[in-house]
């Protein structure tokens, strides 16, 4: 997922290796990158009823962990995709 749509379409420059951590619930991957001068972390993830793409911007111009990415996007799956009731 991220070769093309990061790389071209966003022109971001990529910055190491991507990392998918999986859960019982949700796969997810992050990959941090650059775009224009701008250093982030972007976090892909699918679960079994929707996809969603995070940026993470840096706290102090440098790239948010991948670790502490993983983690936050974690959160917002659990927390931001609750069911309503009919």
């Amino acid at each position: 997922m991220y070769g093309k749509p990061l790389a071209e379409d966003d022109e971001r420059t990529l910055v190491g290796e991507a990392v998918t951590v999986t859960t019982r619930t949700a796969a997810i991957t992050c990959q941090q990158n650059v775009w224009e001068t701008f250093p982030m972390t972007t976090c892909l993830w699918a679960n079994h009823g929707a996809v969603g793409a995070v940026d993470f911007f840096p706290p102090a111009g440098r790239h948010p962990e991948i670790t502490e990415a993983v983690a936050r996007t974690k959160e917002l799956i659990a927390t931001g995709l609750v069911e309503s009731p009919r």
